[in-house]
């Protein structure tokens, strides 16, 4: 293994140790703010009941209690009557849907099945078809109890939360096929002539359920031009994939904006509690790792909103992602406001046919990264795609055609290896003649590289351009769902890791299971980097650290992708054995050692042209070497 390959190594493993270290701080981050999540818990309890009896007059029921404790018959009345102005004066025109029976109706079509409650007139369950969770199950992005959908009002002195009252239904449960399309309504009626109603439209091949929220006569209840009311919207996402903390890493809110239509999200890492948007927003997403709850506004958008996540401690759940959202009401007497859900996976090619910039909640990766996994990646994985749908094939394929793209560079990394291996007895030559003189010796070495044309890069630059290939791989395999559920060899799932031994306790920095295809990984690279030292023979006091070297790379690579995805620890094997197979490929049959050689004699008959930095360097190595032999003198 020669210098330059050293170089290339370290500079890998700085990359991966960084990103290690960081993740690191980041769970460690969570886990001191997770001791909060009972006190967050309770705060949100309360908050429930706040809002649906808010600023209700202070009213003495202490006598009605004592009277219905001791069973005195005019009790029943009196309690009645107290709980029936508390209702008027908390509700209003509302107050007689106060009280009711639930009852749920299904609305589906080949992709998805909502659930539908007349409690809010909202949506109660959803389930994704077509996909199952890690534990066989039915993916279900919304689940009863666990979702919040609710508009407040200023009503009186009071603001009244449309999930606390019972809603009248126009229609029944259905399902719909091809070309069909059907919708069913919930109503809250609030006195003659005025209402409030939720629409939900569904075709059968569609991707989105039509919503629309009608206001009639609310300029009677809402007098007050400009007044903007709220639509409150709460979730605790369930876990869909076999890593708790890796798929709640993945979980967060994303929006757009209305005017800029850029795309921004809270960091999933950390908390963010009540983090204010101040501009309108189009749409708003729940998004997990695979899958997103995504509200989408037509004809208005919300004028300004706040968003917060809260991570718990493990739990049946996820996070608690909460919005607040403002619409405006300009003192109408009829207004209507369309919007759409989409509830599905995150496939970066379906969402970008959705429309509305969705495909951006995929995380390719920054600047550089983001733009190899869209347009390289991606497209060539898409293309594979269509001919098989084992995906192990599929990223072996990859692997061959992003080895063939980069060819001409290995080869020239190749090649350059070749000339110095050529060159190793004048360089060792150097070493003997100036063993005393690091300088000189560093100088002549130049003038003999200058004059053989070889490139003091020639081995490393290839190597380094190539790593953000390698670098995208780590972006992309995690957020693909393609790989999601994909069966390969020993590997259940491409998208988490691949345990053949559970140890049955967590090790540090390691984790409690055995990747095969991560020892694989870091196997083939002791094998590649002992075969490329073969090829290099180095000399001198360093050729001990190299030899070490490459076995302590590829032990700290155990520790860091022992828990990534198997579908990159089997790409990077991969990455691995085509390079042997390359390099022996070009040494058998493109590197011609007596034609190079050949080349470097020729190249030496022939006048070197220096350039001004190689003038400045030679100049300023000549000035050290005087000062050194004057200082030489004076002793």
């Amino acid at each position: 293994m020669d210098r330059n390959s050293v170089i290339g190594f370290i500079l890998i493993s700085i990359l991966l140790i960084a990103y290690f270290i960081y993740n690191r701080e980041q769970v460690e981050a969570q886990q001191e703010i997770a001791q909060q999540e009972q006190a967050r818990q309770d705060s949100l309890e309360a908050l429930r009941i706040q809002d649906s009896l808010a600023n209700l007059p202070a009213i003495d029921t202490t006598a009605a209690a004592e009277e219905v404790v001791e069973e005195e018959p005019v009790a029943g009345p009196v309690a009645d009557s107290v709980l029936a102005q508390q209702k008027q004066t908390a509700f209003g025109p509302f107050a007689p849907l106060t009280e009711g029976r639930e009852q749920l109706y299904t609305i589906e079509n080949e992709k998805i099945k909502i659930t539908l409650t007349n409690k809010g007139g909202q949506v109660y369950a959803v389930q994704v078809k077509g996909y199952s969770t890690f534990n066989e199950e039915p993916v279900m992005l919304v689940k009863g109890g666990q979702n919040r959908f609710a508009y407040g009002f200023p009503i009186g002195k009071s603001y009244v939360y449309t999930d606390s009252l019972y809603f009248q239904v126009e229609g029944s449960s259905f399902e719909v096929e091809e070309d069909e399309s059907n919708s069913i309504s919930f109503i809250a009626p609030a006195g003659e002539g005025r209402y409030l109603k939720h629409t939900y439209e569904l075709a059968g091949e569609s991707d989105f359920i039509q919503y629309k929220l009608e206001l009639e006569g609310f300029d009677e209840l809402l007098p007050q031009q400009g007044t903007k009311f709220t639509l409150d919207w709460f979730s605790e996402l369930n876990l869909q994939e076999r890593e708790y903390e890796k798929e709640r890493d993945w979980t967060t809110i994303y929006y757009e904006t209305a005017e800029g239509q850029e795309v921004d999200y809270i960091s999933e890492s950390e908390n963010a509690d009540e983090e204010p948007v101040k501009v309108p927003l189009r749409w708003v997403s729940f998004k997990q790792q695979f899958f997103n709850a995504t509200l989408i506004t037509e004809n208005t958008s919300f004028l300004s909103g706040s968003l917060s996540t809260f991570a718990p401690e493990h739990t049946d759940y996820l996070k608690q992602l909460h919005t607040k959202l403002y619409l405006d009401y300009q003192g109408q007497a009829s207004a209507e406001y369309d919007m759409k859900f989409y509830y599905g996976p995150n496939g970066f090619y379906n969402l970008k046919r959705l429309g509305y910039d969705m495909e951006e909640m995929v995380p390719m990766g920054g600047f550089g990264l983001g733009q190899i996994n869209r347009y390289i990646i991606l497209p060539v994985f898409d293309f594979f795609g269509r001919f098989t749908k084992n995906y192990g094939i599929i990223i072996l394929l990859l692997a061959i055609f992003i080895k063939i793209v980069l060819s001409p560079l290995t080869y020239k990394s190749f090649q350059s290896t070749a000339k110095m291996r050529l060159l190793k007895p004048e360089m060792d030559e150097i070493k003997a003649k100036f063993k005393d003189d690091a300088q000189k010796q560093q100088m002549e070495t130049m003038k003999l590289y200058r004059k053989t044309g070889v490139s003091m890069t020639g081995g490393c630059l290839p190597m380094l351009l190539q790593m953000p290939i390698l670098i995208a791989m780590y972006r992309f395999f995690p957020a693909s769902i393609y790989l999601r559920q994909a069966e390969f060899l020993w590997a259940k799932d491409l998208s988490t890791y691949d345990s053949i031994l559970d140890l049955g306790t967590s090790i540090p920095f390691y984790g409690d299971h055995v990747s095969l295809f991560t020892l694989l990984m870091a196997g083939t690279s002791v094998l590649y980097a002992r075969m490329n030292q073969s090829m290099t023979p180095t000399a001198g006091a360093g050729a001990g650290q190299m030899k070490m070297l490459q076995y302590i790379m590829p032990f700290f690579l155990i520790f860091i992708f022992n828990s990534l995805p198997a579908g990159l620890t089997y790409y990077y094997f991969l990455y691995n054995i085509l390079s042997f197979g390359q390099q022996q490929l070009f040494q058998r049959f493109f590197i011609n050692e007596d034609k190079l050689r050949a080349q470097i004699e020729a190249r030496k008959k022939k006048p070197v042209k220096k350039s001004k930095w190689q003038k400045r360097l030679e100049e300023m190595q000549k000035l050290q070497e005087q000062q050194k032999r004057q200082r030489g003198k004076k002793k």
